[in-house]
């Protein structure tokens, strides 16, 4: 009886423990999607307009980042970028490219991570009757 009782306790406990570690992952991940929507926005009005805003500077600092990476022979030119995103802080930047794909540069190196982005068109304000 106690046996059992005692590997039921550890599965649960394993069971819990694998349970936090997917919402860690989880939390990073939407952390990386609202980033990317950050920086999408800021490109888009930096197209636009020739200057950018950043639409949630609570969670991001987005600023201009201009470096220029090649990975597997294609040349990726930065734009902006964003740090403070995510839990390691600062050493972790998520950037947006010219050809529209987005970077994470961190200290272990650089990886493309997906792209190109939908062309995003800014709302307006005009409304028509």
């Amino acid at each position: 009886m106690t046996k059992s009782i005692f590997i039921l306790g550890v599965l649960v406990v394993a069971l819990c423990a694998y349970w936090i570690y997917q919402l860690g992952r989880g939390l990073d991940k939407a952390a990386e999607i609202n980033t990317k929507n950050y920086l999408t926005i800021s490109y888009a009005e930096m197209r636009r307009f020739g200057a950018f805003t950043n639409p949630s500077p609570d969670r991001a600092r987005i600023y201009i980042y201009t470096n220029d990476y090649v990975i597997s022979g294609t040349n990726y030119r930065c734009v902006l970028a964003a740090d403070s995103w995510h839990r390691l802080g600062a050493s972790n930047l998520l950037a947006i490219t010219t050809n529209g794909f987005f970077l994470r540069v961190s200290e272990d190196g650089m990886a493309r991570l997906a792209g190109p982005v939908w062309s995003y068109s800014l709302p307006t304000n005009n409304v028509s009757n």
